[in-house]
């Protein structure tokens, strides 16, 4: 949908697994102008990552935490206190600038790079193309490049403010979601505290912590510094083994 703002992601039983994938296919491509590969790292399979000691927390709730469903509220509260019982530092700071921003520069530019990419897909073959793609090419098409240019020069300056942003801090610590994925297949869900990140291409860590009024499963959120994903995934494994939660069998209806 948008080369910008598009990621690689893994689902995976543990952190170490996840770490050890990214270690074999994290790369870069002529073909892909916006590769920047990561710093390479390897990772023994009988021992994972090493985890931080004590990792510095940083909770950020942003503006719309309001919205966010009761029951994730409470696992998110429940987890963060067991990450300071364990030992680490918690600290609780927004960020207004981004929580004002990235919202709006997200889907200016997700619209307008799908625009370039579908539209003619969208046009040749209007029955076998969905409503969503329709709505994002309009909308794009809608957009002007001066639009399209100060979303990607803002999401340049907010990535580079996110390295005085975590000074001091290992990772922030957020929801992933409002809470329990949504019913059926029309939606994903609302994806407004991913956006962020997605926005400024901070590596993201989301962890099981409990299950919401239906039986589905919530998280919490870590976020590392641009391309610093190994040191991530280093106070993700603390946190998996601090949190200690198993998340047993999914229920079959």
């Amino acid at each position: 949908m948008s080369p910008s703002l598009d990621h690689v992601g893994f689902f995976a039983r543990s952190v170490d697994d996840v770490a050890y994938a990214l270690s074999l296919l994290a790369a870069t491509s002529d073909l892909d102008r916006h590769g920047r590969p990561l710093p390479r790292f390897d990772v023994a399979v009988s021992e994972g990552v090493v985890p931080l000691e004590k990792p510095r927390l940083r909770i950020v709730r942003f503006q719309k935490w309001p919205r966010v469903e009761p029951e994730q509220q409470k696992v998110f509260e429940a987890a963060a206190s067991k990450l300071r019982e364990a030992g680490a530092i918690v600290e609780e700071r927004e960020w207004e600038e981004l929580d004002a921003t990235n919202w709006s520069a997200v889907n200016t530019i997700l619209s307008s790079e799908a625009a370039l990419i579908y539209n003619n897909l969208v046009e040749n073959y209007p029955d076998r193309t969905s409503d969503h793609l329709k709505s994002a090419v309009k909308a794009g098409k809608a957009l002007t490049a001066f639009d399209y240019l100060a979303a990607r020069s803002l999401q340049e300056r907010l990535r580079a403010a996110l390295t005085d942003e975590m000074s001091g801090v290992d990772a922030v610590l957020t929801v992933p979601a409002f809470g329990e994925a949504p019913e059926g297949l029309g939606s994903t869900g609302n994806a407004e505290y991913c956006a962020p990140w997605t926005l400024l291409g901070a590596p993201a860590v989301s962890l099981p912590a409990g299950f919401g009024k239906h039986g589905l499963p919530l998280g919490i959120q870590l976020v590392g510094a641009y391309r610093q994903d190994l040191h991530l995934l280093r106070a993700a494994k603390w946190a998996e083994g601090a949190l200690q939660f198993d998340p047993g069998l999914p229920k079959i209806a």
